[in-house]
């Protein structure tokens, strides 16, 4: 079947752009904004989520769409106001989207980031952005100014690599215009209930320099006030979070054959604390842990492409540098301070306390109360990309392509006791005695430095990954298409870990695999599209850093309980599916189902740790397979010119084949195996997302009110803990007018209900803090203004 476009009317192309991704409302908008449409007015919708610009509905694969205006129209500020609305993708919030857990399909074995490198992958243009290194786990971009929001469904190993098991997400940013000078503002301001005032504000201005060359620029600040009050140590609201995001693009078009475009990303987030509280189903939003971390995440991304048309093909070459930097400055408070210093003291009872030179009791009698842990890893990474995509209008078409990939990756870890060695120098060794301890005081003994400082680790990892990929389309018969290709991929990872200026381990950890894909399509006629799809997605294996924490003085790296190298977990999917539309395009309906066979998963799971603050570390075993089986269907009726109503619905029957090896459970200390058939954490059975949408005039204002609602059913935790989740029903309302052609406001309400479900749960660690949960935001309310000029 030849690449086509077909006209494609109004009302089903709301529903194809955004299925159920999004609202109907969207469409609604934007049909006001750009002048009524008439049914016969041609619309297309273009992905590329196949690497080649495509026909939405004619894209034989599971991939939803969210337009960049859709986005604004809604005041979008990150993954949260969007991502739930997706079939089949849960996202689990901790009260910063930075930080969020993110799964596809049930792809999943913990609500939260953990230490793993997550299942589903994140793209910026043409540029990775999840690494083989997970502590920025899910960098969520400011949604302003994007050209659109593609989430693809299903394993992507073949085209975009690592990670990208259970699916990936695409931002595609708006590229610079040369036709003429424009801007524009969007504003919220919001409350949420339990905190304060939340704004955001954005802005865009494009500039065009010349009939070849133009520049676009975004700026976007964002607050939320909290709604965490801390008991303990009485603050209001410690979860602050204040963003800032920079982009800027440059467009330079010589000829109608090549293109340059340059890309500039720059954002911080400052994050005064996590949204967790200890009782999710008391009315007071609050904790009381002694321990706080300030968190800041910044990252970096400047992004070249040569964009050339042959006569036969068009050629692409990119090359990114991705920088990101994670500050974590946390004070683990009192309680946490006695129990380091209680081991001082049992160290000074066994030796000064001999000779009469310590009494028990008396270093605690200090008064130090700060035991404070810092962490600042850096990554930067560059990719070199390039590819060969035939021309669409051809039988027989192709695409071939190839990466290098190299990130060095960098983690100091670093302990305080602020006073400690001040304390312990106060602890003289008396002189008939120092020639045998061979240290005039407690300081020098127990090799404490005058700058306090307990613990001095370090990772240093650099990846290097070379890979080609490519794909062949061939049309059968002008109905019957098959696609067929993959990725061959050699990933090497070495790393070192050091404690205390000495090298304990250096692993060399090399794999390479194929990734295939193949795809079939028939188009039945113009409104039904049929298909089926097998592919494979993997995570490549690497080493378990932390590992060092694990041992006891005198240990060697071989002596821990924890693993220290993993391997490459992968899996296997099968998937069928009909795009169809009905009603002259006023309804259209979509349905998927899916097995998924995964092996070899990687788990994170805590060990016991005497060097380590907390008292245990995480650690990446592989435990074992899973099945995975699905059903996705989505429905969009535009039943006049006035209503239009969306749905989707997904089931997702992921569970355990074999049963997990035995761990020990921080909370209790007891070794713990989940059996046979085990939900796997983190993923919903059912999940459905609905919306209805009127339109109407007040005057001569458009005016649009659209009523949504999600469901989740229950979840477990982890495979350790396994408490249970449970389901939430969130309900969203918003009223829209247009009031003139270049200023639109809002009212809406986000969880109107104001249900407090517990999405996401930190497990207890005893003598340090309780356990806490992270819930579904609170009722926020708020109004927005958006602004062209």
């Amino acid at each position: 079947m030849t690449t086509t476009f077909r006209p494609v009317r109004a009302g089903l192309l709301a529903g194809a752009a955004v299925v159920a991704l999004t609202s109907a409302a969207a469409y609604a908008q934007a049909d006001q904004q750009q002048g009524a449409q008439s049914d016969d007015e041609i619309e297309l919708i273009i992905v590329t989520a196949g690497r080649r610009a495509q026909n939405l509905r004619e894209a034989a694969t599971s991939v939803d769409v969210i337009q960049g205006n859709t986005l604004e129209d809604i005041s979008a500020a990150g993954f949260e106001d969007y991502l739930r609305q997706a079939p089949s993708v849960q996202f689990n919030d901790a009260g910063a989207s930075q930080t969020a857990s993110i799964s596809i399909r049930g792809v999943s074995t913990s609500t939260a980031t953990g230490i793993t490198q997550q299942t589903v992958g994140i793209y910026i243009d043409e540029t990775p952005f999840t690494d083989v290194f997970s502590f920025l786990s899910s960098p969520d971009l400011t949604p302003f100014d994007l050209e659109r929001v593609e989430i693809l469904r299903g394993p992507q190993g073949a085209l975009y690599g690592s990670g990208s098991m259970g699916g990936a997400i695409r931002y595609i940013t708006a590229k610079p215009d040369f036709e003429e000078v424009y801007g524009k503002y969007n504003g919220l301001v919001s409350f949420t209930e339990g905190g304060g005032i939340n704004t955001l504000n954005q802005g865009m201005i494009n500039l065009p320099i010349s009939d070849t060359l133009a520049v676009r620029a975004v700026v976007s600040y964002r607050t939320d006030d909290g709604f965490v009050d801390n008991l303990l140590v009485n603050e209001n609201d410690v979860d602050d979070l204040n963003q800032i995001h920079a982009r800027g693009s440059i467009l330079w078009q010589p000829t109608e054959r090549l293109s340059l475009l340059g890309r500039y990303i720059y954002q911080n987030s400052d994050i005064d604390g996590l949204s967790l509280i200890e009782d999710p189903e008391g009315e007071e939003l609050t904790q009381s842990v002694a321990a706080f971390a300030e968190l800041e995440l910044e990252y970096q991304i400047a992004n070249v492409e040569i964009g050339y048309e042959f006569d036969f093909a068009d050629l692409l070459l990119s090359g990114s540098y991705a920088a990101k930097n994670r500050d974590t400055n946390g004070d683990s408070g009192p309680m946490s301070t006695n129990t380091t210093l209680l081991g001082f003291e049992a160290g000074l009872s066994a030796t000064l306390g001999t000779i009469g030179a310590f009494t028990p009791g008396d270093l605690l009698a200090f008064g130090l109360d700060q035991n404070i842990l810092q962490s600042q890893p850096t990554s930067d990474a560059y990719y070199v990309e390039a590819r060969l995509t035939s021309k669409s209008d051809q039988r027989l078409r192709w695409l071939i392509g190839g990466l290098f990939t190299n990130v060095d990756n960098f983690n100091p870890i670093q302990q305080f006791v602020p006073g400690l060695n001040n304390a312990l120098s106060s602890f003289t060794i008396p002189a008939p005695f120092d020639g045998i301890f061979g240290a005039p005081n407690a300081a020098v003994l127990f090799g404490v430095p005058e700058s306090d400082q307990l613990l001095d680790f370090f990772q240093a990892s650099e990846a290097t990954e070379y890979a080609i990929y490519g794909e062949l389309q061939f049309d059968i018969t002008d109905k019957l298409e098959l696609t067929a290709g993959g990725r061959y991929f050699d990933f090497d990872v070495e790393t070192q870990i050091a404690l205390a200026g000495a090298i304990l381990a250096d692993v060399d950890n090399d794999v390479s695999e194929f990734q295939p894909r193949v795809t079939l399509g028939y188009q039945a006629d113009d409104d039904i599209l049929l298909y089926a799809v097998f592919s494979r997605g993997y995570r490549v294996g690497g080493v378990n850093d932390t590992i060092a924490f694990t041992l006891a003085p005198g240990e060697n790296i071989e002596d821990s309980p924890a693993p220290l190298t993993y391997d490459t977990d992968d899996l296997f999917n099968y998937e069928a599916g009909i795009k169809s539309t009905w009603l002259d395009g006023r309804l259209t309906a979509d349905v998927g189902v899916y097995f998924i066979d995964w092996s070899d998963i990687q788990l994170s799971s805590f060990f016991p740790a005497p060097l380590s603050p907390a008292g245990g570390i995480a650690a990446i075993s592989n435990v074992g397979d899973a099945s995975i089986v699905g059903v996705e269907a989505q429905f969009v009726f535009q039943a006049n010119d006035f209503v239009t109503f969306s749905s989707s619905v997904s089931f997702n029957d992921a569970e355990l084949d074999e049963a997990t090896p035995a761990v020990p459970d921080l909370e209790t200390g007891a070794l713990v195996s989940a059996p046979a058939g085990t939900q796997l954490p983190g993923s919903r059975r059912w999940q459905l997302a609905n919306s209805i949408t009127f339109n109407y005039n007040v005057g001569e204002v458009p005016v649009t009110l659209t009523a949504s609602h999600q469901f989740a059913s229950s979840t477990i935790n982890d495979f350790v803990v396994q408490a249970p989740l449970g389901s939430y029903n969130l309900f969203d309302l918003r009223l829209d007018a247009q009031i003139t052609s270049s200023i639109r406001a809002g009212i809406f309400a986000r969880n109107l209900f104001d249900e407090r479900e517990a999405v996401q749960l930190t497990p207890a660690n005893p003598g340090f803090s309780p356990r806490a949960f992270a819930i579904t935001r609170p009722r926020t309310i708020g109004a927005n203004l958006s602004l062209d000029f």
